[in-house]
């Protein structure tokens, strides 16, 4: 609607205001919005200036390429970098020896230190822990 149009609309609602239709509705302040509708400066009334701070805020909140805004790649490199440190992690565990296992290896050295022999069990044990070390040296990182 046009300006004077919602001028007119407003100035005809307003002496209706008591009629029975319109009990309970605040047709003054409605009256009021319409006219503050009216004398709104239009959207294509803007300056030149307020375009283009317009322009410049958008292309701030805009994303880098390939995401909405700033926040949806944020949240896309953090997955990327937690999925990264957890498979790197599971490698590391997988490849590192545990505290239990480093306490029975020790034990079982200082057994066969003490007694200068192994049994064929102990002895298979070191060959697969020897082995499981040298192959996670040879791992890339």
């Amino acid at each position: 609607m046009k300006p004077d149009e919602l001028h007119a609309l407003a100035d005809a609602l307003e002496p209706m205001a008591q009629a029975p239709r319109f009990v309970g509705r605040d047709i003054p302040a409605f009256c009021a919005y319409l006219r503050a509708c009216a004398d709104a400066k239009p959207l294509t009334a803007m300056d030149v200036d307020d375009w283009a701070e317009m322009h410049r805020l958008r292309a701030e909140v805009k994303g880098p390429d390939g995401y909405a805004t700033w926040k949806d790649a944020a949240v896309a490199e953090r997955v990327r970098r937690v999925k990264a440190e957890r498979q790197l992690s599971e490698r590391q565990s997988a490849s590192e020896p545990t505290e239990v296992q480093i306490k029975a290896r020790d034990a079982l050295l200082d057994f066969i230190s003490e007694n200068g022999t192994a049994s064929e069990g102990v002895q298979h044990y070191l060959d697969r822990y020897v082995r499981a070390a040298l192959a996670a040296k040879e791992q890339p990182e």
